[in-house]
């Protein structure tokens, strides 16, 4: 039994020596971030563009090479043995301890992913991420550090501007991604665009979704609008334009077949206008709105900007019978994608002018807001304001205040 007990401890031994051999080797590097600043800069070609490619390349191997990744198969791994095998083969600690300490630095003030990593030679994708950033900002670069769904945090460095981080294939030809978790930087170009298309720890075929900031993103929420179907959309048809105008920066052998669907043509806009013209019923007497090819300046605070030809606003006039008097709706502009109509309006019984804004309710049927007025050709609304409700059904509520 001794020797057997002998044999057994023999090859555990030699199975954790063999493991820690295997560790990620920490080559003599840079000792602070700013020496690290310094070894990128120290990098020079006579091309910009491939100066800036071998620069990335340099800050993904000095932080590959400093933290150890934790985060990994082979990170969550280790972090299973013994604290007191680790004192007995390392010098550095456990995987296990470092993960823990790092969470700590995280929330200690002052010190943020970058430092903490830095610290502790170790951290997640979101530390290597933060690290190469902030190593490349220092030496002069425009870095963003984008999530992605997979889930993984990774740097991008001089994406195109107005880049969607939904989309790669919007951001442009001269992008670098110098991924130190994956050890591997990925340069821009169609090639590029079509690897982190592709990458499983980026958009793995077009299953994942990345965005900087906010969890929204282009993909989801296009879907998010066929979900609810044409009505919906056709209120919101310059939001769905521009989904749909970023969607097809995917080549077509990369895209859904027949998706998204063609809505919100010019013709569909015009329609969405179209649901508050007509006479409605309302607080203060039959009002009939009517479209208007053009938006005249009115003077007032508050006044609605002319309508852009062919975008989501169009221009509207009218006029209302208030005990038989009639007011007149002198310009305004109903937004489709908002539902909001804003329109100025001149009342000559009491030589008043105003404003008025109304949203139109999610069955079509309301249009309610408020209305402020003034003395005409004062260019003020400080004469009283109050409610004003519209609907098509004939029932209105009680009026707040005379115009």
């Amino acid at each position: 039994m001794a020797v057997k007990r002998l044999i057994a401890s023999s090859l555990a031994s030699s199975l954790i020596v063999f493991l820690f051999a295997a560790l990620p080797a920490h080559c003599s590097g840079p000792e602070t971030i700013d020496e690290a600043v310094a070894m990128v800069n120290a990098v020079r070609d006579p091309d910009s563009r491939t100066q800036t490619l071998l620069r990335c390349k340099e800050a993904q191997r000095i932080v590959h090479e400093r933290i150890t990744i934790l985060n990994g198969a082979w990170g969550t791994f280790l972090q299973t043995i013994p604290i007191d095998v680790w004192n007995k083969f390392s010098e550095t600690g456990s995987y296990k301890d470092r993960d823990e300490a790092l969470a700590a630095l995280r929330n200690m003030k002052g010190i943020d992913g970058a430092q903490a990593a830095w610290i502790l030679k170790a951290g997640h994708c979101a530390e290597h991420a933060t690290l190469v950033k902030t190593i490349l900002e220092r030496a002069g670069m425009k870095v963003v550090v984008v999530t992605s769904t997979a889930p993984h945090d990774f740097p991008v460095v001089n994406p195109a501007q107005g880049f969607d981080p939904d989309i790669p294939f919007t951001w442009g030809d001269n992008f670098v991604v110098p991924d130190s978790w994956t050890d591997g930087t990925i340069a821009g170009g169609l090639d590029g665009q079509v690897a982190l298309w592709n990458g499983g720890h980026y958009f793995n075929g077009g299953s994942c979704y990345c965005f900087v900031t906010a969890r929204t993103t282009t993909r989801e929420t296009l879907a998010h609008f066929v979900e609810k179907g044409k009505e919906y959309t056709e209120q919101r048809c310059p939001m769905y334009k521009s989904l749909v105008d970023k969607y097809n920066k995917i080549p077509p052998e990369y895209r859904q077949a027949d998706y998204p669907p063609k809505w919100c043509t010019d013709d569909e806009q015009v329609a969405g206008v179209e649901r508050v013209l007509g006479t409605w019923q309302s607080d203060w007497g039959p009002v009939t709105l009517e479209g208007s090819k053009q938006s005249e300046p009115f003077g007032l605070a508050g006044t609605p900007s002319p309508a852009t030809p062919g975008g989501s606003e169009q221009s509207i006039t009218g006029s209302w019978n208030q005990n038989g008097n009639i007011g007149q709706i002198k310009s305004g502009t109903f937004n489709s994608a908002t539902g909001i109509l804003k329109f100025n309006y001149y009342q000559n019984w009491n030589n008043q002018e105003g404003v008025a804004e109304l949203t139109l309710s999610a069955d079509g049927k309301t249009l309610s807001g408020t209305w402020k007025q003034g003395a005409a050709g004062s260019g003020q609304v400080d004469g009283g304001g109050g409610s004003w409700t519209l609907t098509r059904s004939g029932e209105v509520s009680a009026p707040s205040r005379a115009p």
